[in-house]
């Protein structure tokens, strides 16, 4: 979704949607985008120029979409550049300088980072590779933008570029679903379990900031160094009028966890062969489970599973899975579970992350170079 001011915006979703309103919302008009792809991303500059990407799993194979206006959205044009990975976000910030990304880190679906600087009619490549992930795209002016999600050439979940995307360097400590500047400086960050990462020097250093919430965060959109709103799982809505120093008014309902053990960062992060959990345990006589799971959602190892006497407690991942295979690059998250009184705070079924966010305790991130 994207506004441009209190009447005009625009929403996309799945099998070509495009809606558009001129009146704050009250009333949304279809636009014909001429696709059935899945629409990613939407980026106007203005109330005429605007762009829309998407993906489709075609035969083999993942295809992206790129659809410009000129017209505000009466008409779309396809200035995809012949067959492309699927995209997942677009940037533009004047009607000829813009990026677009994706990928899903296979060999079916290429991640990869296209520049424009004619409004579209000509793409080339900035970067790509087979295990470049990439969830989110922003450019704050035609040097200065970043990209989430995970990057092989610097093991880092953020890439940051000054030169507009010429060169891309590794950022740490921060990362997620969606990603956003309001300046060369001032940013914030989106993951699961109500992870939110702020920065206030450009990305060189990230702090965590409190949400209030573990449901999984996924899109968020700032106005200035202040006001600032997140949506994410199970209707959450957050909202905060202070840059979420202090205080992030709750406006849809999302339990508060309260912890009974503490998970530290994994250490070292990245790692080649082998990186060492900590964790504190403050009640005893409670299950724990520590699960390994890829970005997917899939479970990939059980490191823990079982009762931990009080104190301080360190355990090994040799980023192996299950069947002693060690496992591709990329980020997978740890998950920390307690159990109380025969009841999982956190169920998994089937291999796959199907969390309560009411119920997880702590989740960090690790990275396999």
């Amino acid at each position: 979704m994207v506004f441009l001011d209190n009447q005009n915006g625009w929403i996309i979703g799945s099998s070509g949607t495009i809606l558009h309103t001129s009146d704050g919302g009250i009333n949304w008009l279809p636009q014909n985008s001429g696709t059935s792809f899945a629409l990613t991303d939407i980026s106007f500059v203005n109330l005429n120029n605007g762009w829309v990407v998407g993906r489709s799993f075609s035969g083999s194979n993942f295809e992206g979409i790129i659809l410009h206006t000129s017209n505000g959205g009466i008409d779309w044009i396809d200035q995809t550049p012949g067959q492309i990975s699927g995209l997942s976000s677009v940037s533009f910030v004047d009607s000829l300088t813009g990026w677009v990304a994706g990928g899903g880190g296979s060999l079916l679906d290429n991640g990869l980072i296209l520049h424009t600087s004619n409004g579209g009619q000509n793409w080339i490549t900035q970067r790509q590779h087979p295990d470049l992930e990439i969830f989110d795209i922003q450019f704050v002016d035609p040097e200065y933008g970043w990209v989430s999600g995970y990057d092989p050439q610097t093991n880092a979940p953020i890439i940051h570029t000054t030169d507009g995307g010429l060169t891309w360097s590794g950022q740490y400590g921060g990362g997620g679903y969606d990603i956003h500047f309001i300046d060369r400086s001032n940013g914030w960050a989106v993951w699961l379990f109500g992870k939110i990462y702020h920065t206030s020097n450009g990305g060189q250093t990230w702090h965590q900031q409190n949400s209030f919430t573990n449901q999984g965060l996924e899109k968020l959109d700032f106005v200035n160094n202040n006001e600032g709103w997140i949506i994410g799982d199970w209707g959450t809505i957050l909202h905060t009028s202070n840059g979420g120093i202090s205080e992030i008014e709750i406006l849809t309902r999302s339990p508060v966890v309260t912890e009974s053990f503490l998970l530290y960062p994994n250490y070292p992060n990245p790692f080649n062969t082998e990186t060492e959990i900590t964790l504190n345990i403050f009640k005893s006589h409670q299950k724990i489970q520590l699960l390994i799971f890829d970005i997917s959602g899939r479970k990939v190892r059980t490191l823990l599973d079982g009762v931990l006497s009080l104190g301080q407690h360190n355990i090994k991942w040799d980023g192996c899975d299950y069947y002693g295979r060690t496992v591709s690059s990329g980020i997978y998250i740890l998950v920390a579970i307690i159990f109380s009184r025969g009841f999982a705070l956190l169920d998994v079924s089937n291999d796959d992350i199907a969390y309560n966010a009411a119920n997880v305790t702590d989740v960090k991130s690790l990275v396999v170079p």
